[in-house]
């Protein structure tokens, strides 16, 4: 049996779009989102909306909690054949 090297590249912009859009749709502001997390403020927040790394695991898990939405549902994946 040939195995398939499977890469996944996690597509942060889109990411981000999607954390802002379920953000908005819940009508809460970026200073309501950073009051949620003990340690954060506005401007990591922001960092999510407008990524550049991709956010740890626990805030995922949070945000996942706070929008009530499956993990999942908020990273987008980049489609390996547009590339």
């Amino acid at each position: 049996m040939e195995t398939k090297e499977i890469g996944v590249q996690i597509d942060l912009a889109a990411t981000g779009q999607r954390i802002e859009q379920l953000r908005e749709e819940r009508g809460l502001s970026m200073a309501d989102m950073a009051s949620f997390f003990v340690k954060a403020y506005t401007g990591t927040y922001y960092s999510w909306e407008k990524p550049s790394k991709l956010i740890k695991i626990e805030n995922l898990a949070a945000l996942a909690y706070l929008f009530d939405v499956e993990i999942e549902d908020i990273l987008v994946i980049k489609d390996p054949e547009v590339e």
